[in-house]
Parts: structure tokens; sequence; C-alpha cells
């Protein structure tokens, strides 16, 4: 996933967890969800498995972010930037 800060923002305030449907996605090079303004660079979700399996890992993303937010003590978020801004 990639995402400026102001949209991680809004996926960690927001209750949802994965695109509902194929649809909500933009297909031009990575899928680009504009509901929230991400990315899904390694997430193949043209077809309707790929879809299904996208949809998974993100529920189980949230899964363990839910879980960091009812800990008491966080560190940090570590990030690793790659040259992807041509998209």
């Amino acid at each position: 996933m990639s995402a400026p800060p102001d949209a991680i923002a809004r996926l960690v305030a927001a209750t949802l967890q994965a695109p509902e449907s194929p649809a909500e996605l933009v297909q031009a090079g990575q899928p680009f969800w504009p509901r929230l303004g991400v990315r899904f660079w390694h997430d193949p979700s043209a077809t309707e498995t790929g879809f299904a399996a996208m949809q998974d890992r993100q529920r189980r993303r949230r899964a363990r972010f839910d879980g960091l937010a009812a800990l008491e003590r966080r560190r940090s978020v570590l990030s690793v930037r790659q040259n992807n801004d041509r998209a």
C-alpha cells in the first residue's frame, strides 16, 4: 500500500477495511482507491480472484492496526519509500 500521510490518517480513522467492490478502484497502473487516496502497489485486483485476495490482505492489515491501537504504548510507524511517484 502506498499513500500520503493525509490518506493514511483517513484510512486509520475510517471504519472501512477494504474496498467493497472492484468498481471502487481505478485500474490505471497500480489500483487506486480514490475514496481514501490509497494505492495498492503489490495487490493485483483486476480479476475477481485477485480482488478477493486483496480484500483479505487489507482486512488482516486492518486487524493488526486495530490491535496496535489497543496498546498503551506505541513508538513508531516504519515506512519504506521507493521511487514510486511515477503513477
